[in-house]
């Protein structure tokens, strides 16, 4: 799949599932942070920063919520 800023390959590490991602582009944007990078390059760090486990729990809590506002009703 392609990379782009990286939401395909994110998606799959939160599933816990494998991918391979390729993107060739550059990033024309009005932000310096971003203009002129590759858009691998963008994907590859948005991927690295992100915290799975930091995730779960925070999935976690919002299941434990919604449960007991299930019961509420």
């Amino acid at each position: 799949i392609t990379c782009g800023s990286g939401s395909i390959p994110l998606s799959a590490k939160i599933e816990d599932r494998q991918y391979i991602g390729f993107d060739n582009g550059v990033c024309k944007s009005n932000d310096d942070k971003y203009n002129n990078r590759t858009w691998a390059d963008i994907a590859t760090e948005r991927i690295s920063c992100f915290n799975v486990s930091l995730m779960n729990e925070s999935k976690s809590a919002l299941e434990h919520i919604s449960g007991n506002i299930h019961k509420l009703f």
